[in-house]
């Protein structure tokens, strides 16, 4: 069996396949906890002008940037991938776009800019680096038409993305700072994969950075309950044998939604049961 990414396996259509109900954690054993009540407006959509994907990537990518010093190598390596997948299909010479956008952010994390300081042009080239993350993930797709490019972002955009910044740090104020970001887990014989968000002692984090609520979609509960019962098989990373919550955070809302993984053995044991089957059968 060719190794599947759980972000694939998880997706409707195919975790049927995979993964019985049973393996699913309920949507209401994840119990919302709003991270700051003076902050909890909804960031909506309105008024940004890039797509939505590409804006939780950049929350993402400049979170770990701005406040996870052990990221900067792998937020290099990641976007280094995707922009020779974007030189290539635009057949450029040089490297001046990719290079300018690393020393913007790389300016502002040298001189540890406080978030309600950071300048346009952090935003401006994070937007960047999100497109060319994206492309990595997404096997190379390349956008062709000119209003798809980056390089258009707003005001509006900038300032939603800089307060879901100040969130997320709310947020590692109030549930620890990470020791791994963009954790790797993997099955004995890499049957599945995939690249969590954030490990500490206590929890496995996701960021969900959208308008609905994170529980209501099937495939975000799977996802952390697959990462985990991977990390708990493989024993990379000793932050599994500590580990006391799955969280889903969305910065949209100010919102952790927790599930204590006492409560979810049932499921981990199933999921585990399937992944171990699956790569008996493969």
């Amino acid at each position: 069996m060719k190794p599947i990414a759980v972000t694939q396996v998880v997706k409707q259509g195919k975790r049927a396949k995979y993964f019985g109900k049973d393996c699913y954690p309920d949507k209401y054993a994840f119990e919302p906890h709003v991270v700051d009540p003076n902050d909890s407006e909804l960031i909506s959509e309105e008024g940004e002008n890039i797509p939505r994907g590409r804006v939780g990537t950049m929350v993402d990518l400049l979170t770990r940037a701005h406040l996870v010093e052990s990221a900067a190598d792998e937020i290099f390596n990641v976007t280094k991938e995707g922009w020779d997948k974007y030189k290539a299909d635009h057949k450029l010479s040089d490297d001046k776009v990719f290079e300018e956008s690393l020393e913007n952010v790389g300016r502002a994390l040298d001189y540890e800019v406080p978030v309600s300081g950071l300048p346009e042009n952090f935003f401006q080239a994070g937007e960047w680096l999100a497109e060319f993350a994206n492309i990595r993930r997404s096997n190379g797709r390349v956008f062709t038409r000119p209003e798809d490019e980056p390089g258009h972002i707003n005001q509006t955009t900038i300032n939603h993305v800089k307060q879901m910044l100040a969130r997320a740090e709310a947020f590692f104020t109030a549930y620890g700072e990470p020791t791994q970001a963009n954790f790797h887990v993997a099955a004995q014989y890499d049957t599945f994969f995939g690249d969590g968000d954030y490990l500490t002692p206590k929890h496995l984090i996701d960021f969900k950075v959208s308008m609905k609520d994170p529980r209501d979609t099937t495939d975000y509960r799977l996802q952390v309950g697959i990462y985990y019962a991977l990390g708990k098989e493989e024993h990379q990373y000793s932050e599994f044998e500590t580990i006391k919550d799955l969280i889903l955070f969305n910065p949209r809302t100010n919102t952790a939604y927790v599930a204590d993984v006492n409560n979810e053995k049932a499921h981990i044991a199933e999921i585990q049961e399937k992944i171990a089957c699956w790569e008996q059968q493969n």
